[in-house]
This record gives C-alpha cells, sequence and structure tokens, in this order.
C-alpha cells in the first residue's frame, strides 16, 4: 500500500509510534527499513531530538 500512513489504520499506528506507546508497528523489523518514517529511522530520531530540545526549553 503506497500511502499506508494515509489509512485509518496506518494513521494510528503511526501516532502511537510517535508518542511513545509503541516501539514499531507489529512485525516490523529491529533495524532501520527505509521507510521515510521508520521509527528507527534518521526522520524519526530527528523528530525525538526536536522534540526534547522544545520540552527542554
Amino acid at each position: 500500500m503506497a500511502d499506508w500512513p494515509g489509512t485509518e489504520v496506518g494513521a494510528t499506528v503511526l501516532e502511537a509510534v510517535r508518542a511513545g506507546l509503541e516501539t514499531s508497528a507489529p512485525g516490523h523489523p529491529d533495524r532501520d527499513c527505509g521507510a521515510a518514517y521508520c521509527p528507527n529511522g534518521a526522520i524519526e530520531a530527528w523528530r525525538r531530538l526536536r522534540r526534547a530540545e522544545e520540552e527542554g526549553q
């Protein structure tokens, strides 16, 4: 599915991962899978860093 995060299920799982409620989607590998918003990838690591910086201010 090309736009999985745009589906109701995909959006729910992605938000749970971003909120730290889930570490990744069920069955996700422990390493970066290459998807743009992979919870183990660079974009989400950057998001976590920015969120921590904003909360620290």
